[in-house]
């Protein structure tokens, strides 16, 4: 086979202009007679080949056949695909037979759909014919993991092998080797057959440049988000793009913060729907809304949303959704929703510098404790000037998760305070109990002590309120193990479980949990960190209360929640 010493186009982009790049060199020599291009689904394989291709007809003739192997039963199946984009030019094989055995075009399929079953002499012709039309092509067969079942690999090889050493014919395999179902078999081919091999692995950002070329504040927007979920797939990429500009009204930025209210759960819901977010399993993941309007993920999916900072409880979280459920973006209420919240951009950008700070405070060791704390004192004192309860409420959590010291918070209530009593009681909207128990715990009493919420209705304290376990559970709660006696057994732990408010649950599920991990647990209390570990999992499997059971699931698996 001749050299082709081509030169690719310098403006082919990051990765993939790598990849080109090793396709030439491999082509450019001669002894690489089957080279493999192996990456995931979406990745650009087909288009690197395409370009690569392309520059090789504008240097010299080269004659290439090429075939998608998806559904492809036989090897007279795959010649006469190959055959068939060979004669392409000319209307492909079925326009060359009707020329010249002036079939009627009509009884063609029927015919050629017989070809390679009605027996030896029927598929010795295709053979024959093949051989001679393929000889010395470079032979590009795409889609090697989608072939059907009933076409071996050793089969493959074979019609791979025999061109390649008896009619100077040149291959290039385009496969998503992570989706090979006969691995085995591949692997014992592999090294008897392939001369190169390439891999494509793409960062997120490199098929976000494939996918957007020129920059833009969609693209600075989206660029962190696909990073988050690990999407690489350009096809996938390319939807997002599409459904973000029809979502986008012009008077919002796509790098804002209102903007990122609809971007983050438009990658998210819409790469897992299409599984193309790394880690996602092979099951379908199910999408509902609660009827107070909370996106439901499953188990998998709740640190991965967590993490890009998906609003699960909103307006714009519930159209993408829809999105999935119907197959149309409600277009005009993503954008008047948005231009609504606008309006409230300083809010939505102080909310995703909350959320940054106490990322930044778990994943930055340079950044010193007084240097965040001062940033957490600074976000929560601009979030107790707005009347936003949910906003105030994230800046408390985020106080609590860094360690701040306690006159932060009180400092925080305090200025909410002081707000809400500088306006008249009309312009005040009262929160509902439900909403209430959303908040952080401080805020929901101050807001009670405000009348702007109403209060819970308190238990007599009386003798019979005592529950001398309850009590026992909050000191080992506040002080760990070694406040546990020989009576706190797995069903013991698991029932004090069942009795805890919300915000104790969390504390002591995540605490104790974290304490029976810890290197320097005392050998003494081994086996009541063991007992509360398996009180969990009764928890999970006895109670009925479906919310706790996932947080506690969650804890279990390693996640912490953000506060």
């Amino acid at each position: 086979m001749p050299r082709y010493n081509f030169i690719l186009n310098e403006h082919s982009s990051g990765i993939l202009h790598d990849v080109q790049s090793k396709l030439e060199k491999a082509l450019n020599e001669t002894d690489a007679k089957v080279i493999s291009i192996s990456g995931p689904w979406g990745s650009g394989k087909t288009h690197s080949v395409d370009k690569t291709l392309k520059e090789i007809r504008e240097s010299r003739r080269i004659r290439i056949a090429r075939a998608s192997l998806f559904g492809v039963r036989t090897i007279a199946e795959l010649k006469l695909a190959l055959l068939d984009s060979i004669a392409s030019s000319a209307g492909g094989i079925r326009s060359s037979i009707q020329k010249k055995l002036g079939w009627a075009r009509n009884d063609l399929p029927a015919v050629l759909g017989k070809v390679h079953t009605l027996g030896p002499l029927a598929n010795e012709m295709v053979m024959l014919w093949s051989t001679r039309a393929l000889a010395g092509h470079l032979i590009v067969l795409d889609d090697i993991e989608r072939k059907h079942d009933q076409l071996e690999m050793s089969e493959l090889s074979g019609f791979i092998e025999n061109f390649k050493l008896n009619h100077g014919a040149r291959f290039i395999l385009v496969m998503n080797d992570e989706k090979l179902a006969d691995v085995s078999e591949w692997r014992e081919v592999h090294e008897k057959i392939i001369d190169r091999e390439i891999n494509l692995r793409p960062r997120p950002s490199d098929s976000l440049a494939v996918a957007m070329a020129t920059e833009s504040k969609l693209k600075s927007a989206l660029d962190p988000l696909l990073a988050g979920c690990g999407i690489t797939n350009i096809r996938v990429i390319k939807r997002i793009i599409t459904e973000a500009n029809r979502g986008l009204p012009a008077e919002v930025s796509p790098d804002s913060a209102t903007a990122r209210l609809f971007l983050a759960p438009l990658v998210f819901i819409l790469g897992t729907h299409l599984r193309a977010r790394a880690g996602q399993s092979t099951t379908h993941t199910s999408f509902r809304l609660e009827m107070d309007g909370e996106l439901v993920l499953d188990a998998e999916s709740e640190k991965a949303a967590e993490n890009i900072g998906i609003q699960r409880r909103h307006a714009l979280t519930a159209c993408v959704i829809e999105l999935i459920h119907s197959g149309a973006l409600p277009q005009d209420r993503v954008r008047q929703i948005l231009s609504q919240e606008f309006s409230n951009e300083d809010q939505h950008a102080l909310s995703e510098e909350i959320r940054s700070i106490s990322n930044d405070y778990d994943w930055d060791p340079d950044w010193t404790d007084s240097a965040a704390h001062a940033a957490a004192a600074t976000a929560a004192l601009s979030a107790a000037r707005h009347l936003n309860h949910q906003l105030l409420s994230r800046a408390l959590h985020m106080l609590e998760h860094i360690g701040s010291p306690p006159e932060t918070m009180k400092e925080a209530l305090l200025e909410y305070g002081r707000t809400t009593r500088s306006i008249t009681s009309r312009d005040l909207k009262r929160i509902s109990k439900d909403e209430a128990e959303r908040l952080h715990e401080k805020l929901k009493s101050q807001l009670q002590e405000e009348g702007l919420v109403d209060h819970a209705p308190k238990k007599e304290a009386d003798q019979n309120s005592y529950d001398p376990d309850l009590y026992r559970m909050s000191i080992i709660g506040t002080f760990g193990y070694s406040s546990a006696t020989d009576q706190q057994s797995a069903e013991w732990f698991a029932a004090q479980l069942e009795k805890v408010n919300s915000e104790e649950l969390r504390s002591y599920v995540v605490d104790l949990l974290d304490r029976g991990g810890s290197p320097s647990l005392a050998e003494e209390h081994v086996s009541y960190a063991r007992a509360f570990s398996d009180a969990c999992r009764l928890f999970i499997s006895s109670t009925q209360h479906r919310r706790r059971a996932r947080m506690v699931q969650l804890a279990l698996e390693g996640n912490r929640p953000m506060r």
